[in-house]
């Protein structure tokens, strides 16, 4: 198997460029794609469906086997890459999702092992995971841009091919992503998730899936809303990019910000963001106070992604780590993201719905104001984590 050598904070580096800047083929040019295939619009949010159930599925079924995080990335991003392959309409419609559906699996999979391996050598001081992580969000807008450039020149077809060419770098360069920890009797997903019941983990998992959640009416409709208020592809494309800028300046200076606030603490700064974020939308039309909502973006997700993953890796022993972090992306990115596109499709199927996305944004207030009592009910559970070692605001 090809490999390139690089140093362990360089690979997790390129790690996080090539598997986030993949993101942008499923979030951004897989409907354009599916769509040129002749697929209706229904059956294009099915198909945008997989990838919020690989996200449940695959950290749960792959993470937590106890390989080598390196063998495991090369492995799995280079099966993904391959039946990338796959997703032509060449080799029928059955292929072609079956494809689609499993490269999205095992995709999910090695996001969530390059994640967990980031915070553990983070935690070990071999490398800094916020600056780390960093990489990804510059590579989503570098990647953003640049398959645009490639589709507009040859084709939507040419975005499958770019996801092919960055998984394929990705498993020559997992070789050098090695897990050095040994772990003794590691815990199973499904022993973790009985055992988390009456841990404070079953409070956080709660909170993290409405956190989550509350993100889903503006993924799937932010940039239609712009549409329908008259914003240009332009004025689009710029305010998301606000967006993920904001995210970047989170993560490179995360550092400093956790010298002077709890974890717990900035968690709950997050909710508090997202409630004032869905709230502008729901309210607003003003350019300037919606670009002032992206500019949150680096809060609710940014500050989320890593202070939840943090509070995540001092709460677990080392026998609980792997099972952990696999439900962690299971309840984040999976179930999570699934309930918030559930109730954003649920609010624009209201009878009184006429196209104004405005009231989508409300469902958004409230699944962050549930996750916010959620996570305040923990002063009052007096559930224990499952790391005593760890001194965690937890009751």
């Amino acid at each position: 198997m090809l490999r390139l050598k690089f140093s362990l904070a360089t690979s997790y580096r390129i790690a996080f460029a090539l598997i986030i800047g993949f993101q942008v083929i499923p979030l951004a040019y897989a409907p354009l794609y599916f769509t040129s295939l002749g697929y209706s619009p229904f059956e294009v949010s099915l198909i945008s469906g997989m990838e919020n159930v690989a996200g449940i599925l695959g950290p749960a079924l792959l993470v937590a086997r106890a390989y080598p995080f390196g063998l495991g990335v090369s492995i799995l991003s280079g099966v993904s890459g391959l039946l990338m392959g796959c997703v032509s309409p060449l080799f029928g419609a059955s292929i072609l999702l079956s494809g689609w559906a499993f490269s999205l699996f095992l995709n999910r999979g090695v996001f969530a092992l390059i994640n967990e391996g980031a915070q553990v050598h983070d935690r070990d001081g071999q490398l800094s995971y916020s600056e780390t992580r960093s990489w990804g969000s510059g590579s989503f807008l570098a990647a953003m841009y640049g398959i645009g450039l490639v589709v507009e020149s040859y084709g939507i077809h040419w975005s499958m091919i770019c996801g092919i060419v960055m998984l394929l770098l990705l498993s020559a360069v997992g070789l050098n992503i090695r897990d050095h920890d040994k772990e003794i009797n590691p815990k199973t997903v499904l022993t973790f998730i009985k055992e988390s019941f009456s841990s404070w983990h079953f409070i956080f998992y709660t909170t993290l899936v409405f956190i989550w959640a509350s993100h889903g009416p503006a993924y799937t409709y932010m940039s239609l809303h712009l549409v329908n208020l008259g914003w240009t592809p332009g004025q689009i494309a710029l305010s998301w990019n606000i967006a993920v800028v904001t995210e970047i300046l989170i993560f490179l200076v995360f550092s400093r910000i956790q010298k002077y606030f709890s974890l717990e603490f900035l968690l709950t700064l997050t909710q508090f963001a997202c409630i004032i974020r869905w709230i502008i939308l729901w309210l607003s039309s003003d350019p300037v106070l919606i670009n002032l909502s992206q500019v949150l973006h680096g809060l609710t997700f940014g500050l989320c992604f890593v202070v939840s993953q943090k509070l995540l890796l001092n709460s677990v022993t080392e026998q609980y780590r792997k099972p952990a972090f696999a439900l962690y992306f299971a309840a984040s990115l999976g179930a999570g993201s699934l309930l918030g596109k559930l109730a954003a499709g649920w609010s624009t199927r209201a009878a009184d719905f006429t196209g104004d996305f405005h009231n989508t944004f409300l469902q958004g207030v409230y699944l962050a104001i549930i996750s916010l009592v959620v996570w305040w009910g923990r002063r009052f559970s007096k559930l224990p984590n499952l790391n005593p070692s760890k001194n965690l605001e937890v009751g």
